[in-house]
Formats: C-alpha cells, structure tokens, sequence
C-alpha cells in the first residue's frame, strides 16, 4: 500500500469519525394524496391516495447516491445516466468500471468519482472467483459500498439519509452474505479502522446491503439490443 492512499486514509477515518456526530436528516414531508405504509409481501411502499392525471408528478426527489450497474458500465454515462453512443465512451483509465458520455460529464464527476474509484481499486475482488463477473451481485454492492463510503467523506448530511433507509424485516440470502464477507474482508484489509457508523466492516457492508435490498429503486434503461433488459440503481 502506497503511503499516498496510507495519507488518504488516514484522512478518511478523520472524516468518518465526524460523521458519527451529524443529527438524523428530518422525515421527507409528502404532498397531499401520498402516504408511506409497509404492505406484507411488499414492505414499505409510497401509496397514493387520489386520483392522478395523466402524465401529472407526483413526487419529485434526487437520489442520495447512484450507480450504474456494473454490467452497464461501458455503455451508461456514470454522471447523466444516458446512454452512451457506440465508440463514444469517455472512460476511467484507473479503475476501468465508469464511462461518461462526453468530457463535460466526466470533469463534472472527477471528485465524486476521484473517492469511488480509490476505493473501488484498493478494495478489487477477483472477479474470477464463482459468482463474482461484471454483472454479479456482489459487484453491484462492492459499487453501492465504495459510493457510500465516497459520501459519508464528502457530504455527511446526505450519507446520514442514506444510513436512515429503513431495513426491518429484510433477511439476506446465502449469496448475498458471501458477498458482504468477501467484501467486509477486502475493506478490513485495504482501508482498515473503524467503518461510518458501525463498529466493524461486516456490519457496515451487511447494513448497507440490507438497506439496498429495501430501498432500491431501479431506472430501466434502452437495452443494448432487442433482447438485452438492465438497470440503474439509486437509493432514496
């Protein structure tokens, strides 16, 4: 490990500790005819509760954090979310999982992506281990755990909603727990100390997968092809 990304650590865990003391974000207040209530067999969930008219907004609110799924990432612009013309792809030559769609979009990210991608490298899983390619779950997480962490460092107000998603009643299945150790391992290993919030790494990591899980939304995008669905994922 390089005594730069030693430094830089070191001045994350300064940043990480701040977090712990920055107050719950206030609830979201929902205009009129909308409600949240937990539905069995479809947790919580944004209810309406009148009548709506075609094509009218009912509910306008940026993400917190987003990413692109990893199996999209040479072909959806990182910061727009477009899709990126065939050859047109501005991309990152360090740690080789975001393309942009031009250059203004890629300056535009350079410090958001600048934490992502550090920790996206020190923190790399060998992709050839069963069930972790380019389009696994475990290397969506490892994106949602490195853009996370980019967060709790350079907006501390926006990673306290995010840590307030809601995640009773979500339970892990057996894949989704081997990628939170393998992840929670290669963190423990790359960037040490003490995680945001939590007091270990596999706490930190199983939480944020548990508050994926129940708070993800998914924004289809065109498929490459007549036959080829895919997603982005957003969180709050």
């Amino acid at each position: 490990m390089s005594a730069t990304f030693l430094a830089a650590a070191a001045a994350r865990t300064a940043d990480v500790d701040a977090v712990d003391v920055v107050p719950p974000p206030a609830p979201t207040v929902l205009p009129d005819g909308l409600l949240v209530e937990h539905r069995a067999g479809r947790g919580r969930s944004l209810i309406l509760t009148r009548a709506v008219g075609a094509g009218e907004t009912i509910l306008a609110e940026a993400p917190v954090c987003w990413w692109v799924d990893a199996e999209r990432h040479e072909d959806v612009c990182a910061r727009c979310l477009c899709v990126i013309p065939l050859g047109g792809a501005y991309g990152c030559d360090v740690c080789k999982q975001a393309c942009y769609c031009s250059k203004a979009c890629r300056d535009e990210d350079a410090d958001r992506h600048a934490s992502v991608c550090r920790i996206l490298c020190a923190a790399a899983v060998d992709k050839s281990l069963p069930g972790w390619g380019a389009s696994s779950l475990g290397t969506n997480l490892m994106h949602f755990v490195a853009h996370a962490l980019a967060l709790s460092r350079s907006d501390p107000p926006a990673f306290a909603r995010l840590w307030g998603l809601q995640l009773d009643g979500v339970a892990l299945d057996a894949e989704e727990r081997v990628a939170v150790h393998r992840i929670a391992s290669q963190l423990e290993a790359s960037v040490g100390g003490k995680p945001p919030r939590e007091s270990s790494w596999r706490l930190f990591v199983e939480h944020l997968c548990m508050k994926d899980k129940a708070s993800n939304m998914a924004l289809t995008m065109p498929p490459a092809d007549e036959s080829d669905d895919s997603d982005d994922d957003d969180d709050d």
